[in-house]
């Protein structure tokens, strides 16, 4: 769990984009998750 937490602050950027939109937060993390998935 801690490796993806930090995998997922490797994505700031993207994320800052769209915390701007609440409900758009569990779309961010599923977005992240697939693309720490394929690498």
């Amino acid at each position: 769990m801690e490796r993806f937490i930090g995998k997922l602050k490797q994505c700031r950027r993207i994320f800052a984009q769209f915390k701007k939109w609440a409900k758009n937060y569990l779309h961010f993390i599923r977005f992240a998750a697939a693309l720490i998935c394929l690498h």
